[in-house]
């Protein structure tokens, strides 16, 4: 009876979540912004798989279309790799015709909360303004939108907005995955909310 129940809870809340979740996966802003974020991805063997290349093909038209928008690319080394995911993004940015004085890398991130936590303060310090007077556009794939969304804000970043990319390659299991990382980054929020008093 107990593991009938906790079934139940775990599908009540899936439904409840999916809203929020595919919701912000549909959402694809094209507007004004002073910084575009886009978020790592896993590399294999230092080379990008195709949700980073395809993160990346979208950055990379926004910033040509957007041409005072300044790009922060973020993500640090992960697994085998030996160079940084900020810096593979960059290479390709700048192959794609964008301005390496347009490009700021931050390599220092493993998780996409660090990510927001490190390019937060980035924003801060170079734009010299409060957060509420900063746009900012987030690159991800559209199945990490939400949760990427809900780190943007806990970290402090007001008026954010998001350019979702299409998953391509295995796109149901990139939208289930997201249900238990979701709840991961509900806890980390809430956590760093408390501790803000």
């Amino acid at each position: 009876m107990k593991v009938v129940k906790a079934a139940a809870a775990v599908i009540a809340a899936g439904a409840l979540y999916t809203p929020f979740l595919l919701g912000d996966s549909a959402n694809s802003f094209d507007g004004e912004c002073d910084y575009l974020i886009i978020l790592g991805y896993r590399l294999k063997n230092n080379s990008p798989q195709s949700q980073l290349i395809e993160r990346m093909e979208a950055a990379a038209e926004y910033l040509k279309n957007h041409s005072s928008v300044i790009a922060l690319a973020s993500g640090g080394i992960m697994g085998d790799n030996t160079v940084t995911e900020a810096d593979v993004i960059k290479k390709y940015l700048v192959e794609s015709g964008i301005d390496e004085s347009r490009i700021i890398t931050e390599t220092e991130s493993k998780t996409t909360f660090q990510n927001f936590e490190n390019l937060t303060e980035i924003i801060r310090r170079r734009s010299g303004k409060d957060l509420s007077d900063v746009k900012v556009c987030v690159v991800t794939s559209d199945c990490h939108a939400h949760r990427a969304l809900m780190f943007a804000k806990s970290a402090g970043l007001k008026n954010v907005n998001s350019i979702t990319v299409r998953t391509k390659s295995k796109r149901l299991r990139s939208f289930l995955r997201e249900y238990p990382l979701a709840v991961d980054a509900g806890l980390r929020c809430a956590v760093k909310k408390i501790k803000r008093g």
